[in-house]
């Protein structure tokens, strides 16, 4: 249960509250979810990034800029977003709770059932954290607590798609992916095969790519 509440006015206050032992609270939808407190731990200190300005979409040359407090139902319904992207976005049932998550708290919370983390694993996306830079990839694979601030997802080399599984529109998926595929004179030459709920995280099929 939530004791603590404080609302940082800089990230630097955040970083400073989160050393001590606070945890972000961006839209809520992880912090205050029975999955999340599962295995995630108890919560009670918090700090509100609403006040950071994280929530604007941008382009840096040909890539795109997407901070980390951009909710899913404005990446799903953003045009400058890679398709697949969008998708994923959008495969969150409720629109209530697409107003609210946001893309960084979900990467953040590394669940295995994520819909967007094998979308911007299968897109090269970087996290760019006050840390400094790191691929999404490496970033799910680890246990990272540096602050997200952006994504950086670079122009879609080939196709890439993202689909789901599940027993019902509603309900948890089954399985949640997403391929890459670039093809060159009719050969495959590169290709990103990503799957969630196989495993404790979001996990790349590297043998599935070498067979393409």
């Amino acid at each position: 249960m939530i004791t603590e509440f404080r609302r940082a006015e800089s990230i630097e206050e955040a970083v400073k509250l989160r050393k001590a032992g606070y945890l972000y609270l961006a839209g809520g939808t992880q912090l205050n979810n029975a999955t999340y407190r599962t295995y995630g731990g108890s919560v009670e200190r918090v700090v509100s990034l609403d006040a950071l300005g994280l929530d604007q979409i941008s382009a840096d040359g040909e890539d795109v800029i997407i901070g980390a407090g951009v909710t899913l139902q404005t990446l799903a319904e953003a045009a400058a977003i890679p398709q697949a992207l969008r998708d994923a976005a959008g495969f969150i049932p409720t629109r209530s709770v697409r107003n609210i998550a946001t893309i960084g708290g979900n990467v953040a919370a590394r669940r295995p059932d994520s819909y967007l983390i094998p979308a911007l694993i299968a897109l090269d996306a970087v996290a760019e954290t006050v840390d400094g830079p790191v691929p999404v990839e490496t970033y799910v694979a680890g246990n990272d607590t540096a602050l997200i601030l952006q994504f950086r997802v670079p122009p879609v080399r080939g196709v890439c798609r993202a689909v789901k599984e599940s027993r019902s529109h509603i309900s948890l998926p089954i399985v949640s992916a997403a391929v890459r595929v670039t093809v060159e004179d009719g050969t495959v030459t590169d290709a990103r095969v990503v799957a969630g709920c196989v495993a404790p995280r979001t996990v790349r099929l590297s043998a599935v790519e070498a067979l393409l």
